[in-house]
């Protein structure tokens, strides 16, 4: 297959190079020719080397390691705060007294659960938005352009709406972050003044109190949620990721529609994809 296809480029470059002998009338179209060529060879060196769902996929993979490296704690401070809200909900006196600092841990306990939530959440957006570049970059080459524009646009807008999922999911839980961040310390002194807070203490290996041998369990719980900094950081990020894809979707379309392939581009496509086939 390899001869075949040195034989179609052979005859695209032929095809061309007779194009040119037979000549064009100087004018203006023949000035710029040589301008929409060279506009056309970078915009499709653009879109083809530097396909932005490389880039994507490596955003993708930062957040997914950052995921990775503070969710197994989140997880183990989750279940160990669940279990003392637990206690202060079934085993606190329901005094007068007691109802502020009832319903504050419970006020915690509902933002770590919205959290947790979240987190699954942007896991789920990361999971299509990964499937759906690669949809595209395993067919861009050789099935992409040969789809129906339907489907076609369907993945695209898919893969849009999976991506730009990910900013918002990520606002929400910067706020659900500030929440916890703020009540957690006061939650956590209002448990330990309706309930025996001995295990949850040594579960974590931490005190309420402040105490020279161990870290502050405040402290602990904040260390397993995203830093609020990191979270602004990743959705600037996800932002501009975003604009760079519809951008890159914008520079196609103005591909297709001003600068329509021409029989040499077809014939070399074909020539390409037949060496990748081969």
């Amino acid at each position: 297959m390899p001869s075949i296809s040195a034989a179609l480029i052979e005859a695209a470059r032929t095809k061309d190079s007779a194009n040119d002998a037979d000549g064009h009338p100087a004018g203006r179209q023949s000035l710029f020719t040589p301008w929409r060529r060279s506009w056309k060879g970078f915009c499709q060196f653009f879109m083809e080397q530097f396909y932005p769902h490389h880039l994507k996929m490596m955003v993708l993979f930062v957040i997914a390691a950052l995921h990775l490296a503070y969710t197994r704690e989140f997880l183990s401070t989750f279940r160990a705060y669940e279990s003392l809200a637990g206690q202060v909900e079934f085993r606190a006196s329901p005094a007068l007294e007691n109802h502020d600092g009832i319903n504050l841990v419970r006020f915690v306990m509902i933002a770590f659960i919205d959290y947790k939530k979240n987190l699954w959440m942007t896991v789920g957006a990361m999971c299509a938005s990964l499937s759906t570049s690669a949809i595209i970059l395993f067919f861009y080459n050789a099935y992409w352009n040969q789809m129906c524009r339907v489907t076609r646009a369907v993945v695209c807008v898919v893969d849009l709406v999976a991506f730009l999922s990910l900013p918002f999911l990520l606002g929400a839980r910067l706020l659900i972050a500030t929440n916890l961040i703020t009540y957690i310390e006061p939650s956590l002194r209002a448990a330990s003044r309706l309930v025996s807070t001995g295990s949850f203490m040594n579960e974590l290996t931490c005190s309420i109190i402040a105490r020279e041998s161990l870290p502050l369990c405040s402290v602990v719980l904040e260390r397993s949620i995203f830093p609020v900094l990191i979270l602004k950081y990743i959705i600037v990020l996800c932002v501009l990721t975003a604009a760079y894809i519809m951008l890159a979707y914008l520079i196609e379309y103005c591909i297709k529609h001003w600068f329509p392939p021409s029989d040499r581009d077809d014939v070399m496509r074909r020539a390409r994809i037949m060496l990748e086939t081969a």
